[in-house]
């Protein structure tokens, strides 16, 4: 709304100079980004929280008639407020228009709602925060590392990495690079040494990891590092990783998920992808039986895929350089988003688990990664040419395309990559219409969801994770140096490190997400199989760097988040 992007001839001012994009003052940098973001922290302040009440009451409370508003100094005209005048029972008709005249230019009081004063808003001690917040410091973030668990050099774990994190209410499952996946039992605590109970479950083998393109998983399987040319060749190009998997949220047949808390888990699909049949497959995540598995009408592997935080819908990406949407165990939603082509060149029946609803065409190259926000309806695709896409969801519509390299001024693009294409190895969205890319080159770029570029920083390494942290403003990085970098969304510069380089790089990231009833864990699978587990300190108690929890006798190794400092470049 600042800027006239369309370059529409608004007239010129009295000084003949022509009027353009809002004039805005110079706390805001000249940037209408920098200007709606220090006023959106100003409305979401701590004091805005504790005094919002006060508003509520003047606005639609015991203050808006009677003594009270005199008292409040908030009295308007008697014609504005609901119900003063029945413009029925005007018969003049001067009268009549005059009270009209009143009402339409200087509008009305809204409905009062209630008589008596709204309460305040709950203490900020008390009320959900992300786990990195201005409000809480991450020098108070705690990390532990189980010693019993599936994986972990400490545990001699032949299952490789743990490639993929997904949450339950109830469990933590993890897919390691052989294709096992390992569930454990989990729940917040309040008691004891750690703000959490872990335990470990059952782990199994998924049904079809013969067919997987995953080396770790075929020499698992064969007993032998020679692999058949025929399935290294139909491999995804960028390989078996944390966008190869997604999980539904298991949806039981209570209605309430906490009245039934194994419904989550004995429903639940795991949906995986980098198979040499090019298909995406379902697994039960009970016992791990394929339950289908389909193309979509991809020519060629399907390279990544993305899920929503509901596990409705999902996004594939392939080799074919197009994009699919899924409906996953909703055939209702997907009769509803199903386009005319793909119900024509598909055979979809309303009973399929997996039903493909859209094709997203703009690229011309294989898709390299995915990000996909339900609340945005947006979609937004990466190639190995460079080029970005962002498509609706629901109804399959192009809004426009971005090439990275238009991003670097001329001295970093000839350093950094040359003529060659820089690739787009990973994405990730916010809920206020960002994005953030990170190049096969090692940089990371912020972008708004209209094409305009709001930053770029070199991240020092390739990443193999990279997520916004839900409810917060950073974004969390975790790639082969084994560090897990916590930036801020501002300017993207380093706020917190936390090195976890002992157990090797890092291979996956997963958040829980905001809930009014738990305080948010951040979980961090490792190059040895390790899950390390995060969460704000909540106790006053200094803990030892290992400690043991004596009502279950699990042990956790601990580990302190430093702050660093880093060089930005910033447009």
């Amino acid at each position: 709304m600042f800027l006239n992007t369309n370059d529409f001839a608004l007239g010129e001012t009295q000084a003949k100079i022509p009027i353009s994009n809002v004039k805005l003052p110079p706390w805001a940098n000249e940037s209408p980004h920098e200007f709606v973001r220090i006023h959106r922290l100003a409305l979401e302040s701590e004091y805005v929280s504790n005094n919002l009440h006060h508003w509520i009451d003047l606005v639609f409370g015991f203050k808006q008639r009677g003594i009270e508003s005199v008292k409040a100094n908030n009295v308007f005209h008697f014609l504005s407020y609901e119900g003063s005048v029945d413009l029925d029972l005007i018969t003049d008709e001067i009268d009549r228009k005059a009270t009209e005249s009143q009402i339409q230019h200087f509008g009305q009081t809204p409905s009062q709602l209630l008589t008596s004063s709204h309460p305040p808003r709950h203490p900020a001690i008390k009320c959900w925060k992300p786990i990195i917040s201005d409000i809480l410091p991450a020098k108070r973030l705690m990390c532990y590392t189980p010693f019993k668990q599936f994986g972990g050099n400490r545990n001699k774990s032949t299952h490789g990495p743990a490639i993929s994190i997904q949450l339950l209410p109830d469990h933590i499952v993890v897919v390691y690079a052989d294709l096992s996946v390992g569930s454990y039992k989990w729940a917040p605590s309040r008691h004891g040494k750690t703000p959490f109970y872990l335990r470990m479950d059952k782990i199994w083998p998924v049904a079809s990891r013969e067919m997987s393109c995953s080396r770790f998983a075929l020499e698992v399987h064969t007993g032998s590092a020679a692999l058949d040319s025929a399935i290294v060749h139909s491999s995804p190009s960028i390989g078996i990783g944390n966008w190869s998997f997604a999980m539904t949220k298991g949806k039981g047949s209570s209605s309430d998920p906490q009245k039934d808390t194994t419904s989550n888990y004995l429903n639940a699909t795991l949906l995986s992808c980098g198979y040499c049949d090019h298909s995406l497959k379902a697994h039960s995540l009970d016992g791990l039986r394929l339950k289908c598995s389909k193309r979509g009408g991809h020519l060629g592997a399907i390279n990544c895929m993305q899920m929503d935080e509901e596990g409705t819908l999902l996004i594939s990406g392939g080799e074919d350089a197009t994009c699919r949407v899924w409906a996953i165990e909703c055939p209702e939603i997907g009769e509803a988003l199903i386009d005319s082509f793909v119900k024509t060149a598909e055979d979809q029946t309303a009973n399929d688990i997996l039903m493909c609803c859209q094709v997203l065409w703009g690229h011309s190259s294989p898709i390299s990664s995915l990000a996909f926000d339900i609340d945005l309806d947006v979609v937004v695709s990466g190639s190995k040419d460079g080029l970005i896409c962002i498509h609706t969801v629901r109804c399959g519509e192009f809004i426009r395309s971005l090439q990275v390299r238009e991003f670097f001024p001329p001295s970093m693009l000839a350093s950094k990559a040359g003529d060659s294409p820089i690739g787009v190895r990973k994405l990730a969205t916010h809920k206020d219409g960002l994005f953030v890319a990170h190049l096969e080159t090692g940089l990371l770029q912020m972008y708004s969801i209209n094409g305009v570029k709001l930053g770029c920083i070199d991240a020092g390494e390739k990443l193999n994770a990279m997520e916004m942290i839900p409810g917060g403003q950073s974004l969390v990085t975790g790639g082969e140096s084994g560090h897990v970098i916590i930036r801020s969304l501002r300017n993207l510069e380093i706020r917190y490190v936390l090195d976890l380089s002992d157990y090797g790089p890092i291979h996956s990231l997963a958040f829980t997400p905001p809930s009014n009833s738990i305080q948010q864990f951040m979980f961090v699978g490792t190059a040895d199989g390790s899950i390390t587990i995060s969460s704000p300190e909540y106790s006053g108690d200094t803990l030892p760097d290992e400690l043991e929890d004596e009502e279950s006798g699990a042990q956790y190794t601990q580990h302190q988040v430093v702050k660093k400092e880093t060089k930005t470049w910033w447009r």
